[in-house]
C-alpha cells in the first residue's frame, strides 16, 4: 500500500485505517498483474523462497507499519487510550500507579501519552523517535525519561533540543541520558548494523536499564 500510495498520490494513512481488507486486495491485485507481466515476457525467475528468507523479509517490513500512525499521531493515541483503559481495569493493575516504557516506535507511543497527559505517573522511552505529535498539553503531569544513543540517525541532536524545548515549555519534570558513540537499537544484542545505524551497545543497554529501574522507583513509590 505504500507503493501504492506513493505512485498514485493516495493517502497511506488512509489506505491502512481503511482496514485489512484493501491492503489484501490491492496486494493480491499488483502480485497478480506482476506474475502475468513477467510471464508473458519470458523474464527469468528467482528460486522459490525459503521459509525462512519470508520471515526475515517480514520482519524487515515491520518499519512500514508505522508510517500511517506517524501520519496520524491522534488516530495512534486513540489506539493508545484504548490500551491504557485495558490495563487500567485488569485486577493485578494498580490503576493509580501506572508508568509507560516502550523501545523505538514503542518510545515515541510512550512520549505520546505523556504529550496528551494521560493517566500515568511516569514514561520512559529507550532510543525512541523524538518527533513532535502535535497535540502536547500546556501542561504535563507525567514525569519523562528519555534513554538516548546521541549518534541516532532516527533521533538527530535537532531533535533531541526541539523536545527538550518542547517539554520544558510544558513545565514537565524530565530528564535526558544521552549516551556517546551510540546509535539506535542500543538495548538490542540482535542489532548489529552500525553503517545503517543500528548496533548493540552492551554499556548503554545497562546504564539505560540502570536509569530505568531508579526512575520507576521514583515515579512509582
Amino acid at each position: 500500500m505504500i507503493v501504492w500510495g506513493g505512485i498514485l498520490t493516495v493517502s497511506i494513512g488512509a489506505l491502512f485505517l481503511a482496514g485489512i481488507l484493501p491492503g489484501l486486495l490491492i496486494g493480491i491485485a499488483q502480485m497478480a498483474t506482476v506474475h502475468a507481466y513477467a510471464k508473458a515476457r519470458g523474464y527469468p525467475t528467482y528460486p522459490r523462497s525459503s521459509f525462512r528468507q519470508l520471515l526475515c523479509a517480514l520482519w524487515v517490513s515491520i518499519p512500514a507499519l508505522m508510517t500511517p500512525f506517524m501520519q496520524d499521531r491522534r488516530r495512534l493515541l486513540t489506539r493508545l487510550t484504548a490500551g491504557l483503559t485495558v490495563a487500567q481495569g485488569m485486577p493485578i493493575v494498580d490503576s493509580q500507579r501506572i508508568a509507560v516504557m516502550g523501545f523505538c516506535f514503542g518510545g515515541l507511543c510512550a512520549l505520546d501519552f505523556a504529550r496528551a497527559n494521560s493517566d500515568v505517573r511516569g514514561v520512559a522511552s529507550f532510543h525512541g523517535l523524538l518527533k513532535p505529535s502535535g497535540f502536547t498539553e500546556p501542561k504535563i503531569r507525567a514525569k519523562v525519561l528519555i534513554l538516548h544513543g546521541y549518534d541516532d540517525p532516527l533521533a538527530p541532536p535537532e531533535d533531541v533540543l526541539a523536545i527538550a524545548s518542547e517539554l520544558t515549555a510544558a513545565g514537565a519534570d524530565w530528564q535526558l541520558h544521552a549516551y556517546g558513540h551510540t546509535v539506535h537499537a542500543f538495548t538490542n544484542p540482535k542489532a548489529n548494523d552500525r553503517a545503517g545505524g543500528k548496533q548493540y551497545d552492551e554499556a548503554a543497554d545497562r546504564r539505560s536499564w540502570h536509569a530505568l529501574e531508579e526512575f520507576l522507583a521514583e515515579v512509582l513509590k
